[in-house]
């Protein structure tokens, strides 16, 4: 996105002054300041140089090495309290603090690091089913990408070995061809063990 962006449109481009990620521009809008955190840079982006701690040269390539936060923070670490403006706009105290934040799925398997439950893959549902093994070695490999396998960070700044399918999005488009077909919504079928067991030792 950054790269087309600074190819389709140059001249506007050419006066940013600062590139961050979704969370931290809205932390931005409410509090005035800039941060970044690991959870979003190390995101399947390639900003990020997992090894080096620092803005990988994909970012430097693209110039953007200057425009992206100097340092990364932790996901629960204070960006800053409201602006004036946004506290009597919304009517909530001046003094609410508003943290760095954290990526969706990172939330997710979060609680599970914490309890240190050791070695297990969680599974993040939605329109993209995303797969996390924590306690990954960053070790990436030419297969993974074609098995769209790769790394994100965790909460803590460690790798987080990832895979990911749009299993949500095929859901619903062969729900939706079910339901063309047979007039029925196959949500509303009530669960069948029976046909299910069927298929599956069918395909054994």
């Amino acid at each position: 996105q950054l790269f087309w962006l600074k190819d389709a449109y140059p001249d506007r481009f050419a006066n940013v002054s600062s590139v961050l990620f979704l969370p931290q521009y809205v932390g931005h809008v409410l509090t005035g300041k800039a941060g970044a955190e690991p959870t979003y840079a190390g995101c399947h982006n390639y900003l990020y140089d997992f090894k080096n701690r620092r803005w990988s040269s994909v970012a430097e390539l693209l110039d953007l090495a200057g425009l992206l936060p100097a340092e990364l923070s932790k996901p629960g670490d204070v960006l800053g309290t409201l602006r004036p403006k946004v506290a009597r706009d919304t009517g909530i105290g001046s003094d609410c603090i508003v943290s760095l934040g954290l990526h969706d799925s990172n939330a997710s398997i979060l609680p599970h690091i914490l309890k240190e439950e050791g070695d297990f893959v969680l599974a993040s549902t939605g329109t993209w089913c995303v797969f996390m093994h924590p306690g990954s070695e960053f070790r990436p490999s030419a297969s993974d990408v074609k098995k769209e396998t790769f790394y994100n960070l965790d909460a803590f700044g460690r790798p987080l070995k990832t895979a990911i399918f749009r299993g949500g999005l095929e859901h619903d488009h062969y729900a939706r061809l079910i339901e063309e077909r047979f007039g029925e919504a196959p949500l509303g079928i009530a669960f069948d063990e029976r046909v299910l067991n069927g298929i599956l030792s069918s395909k054994s």
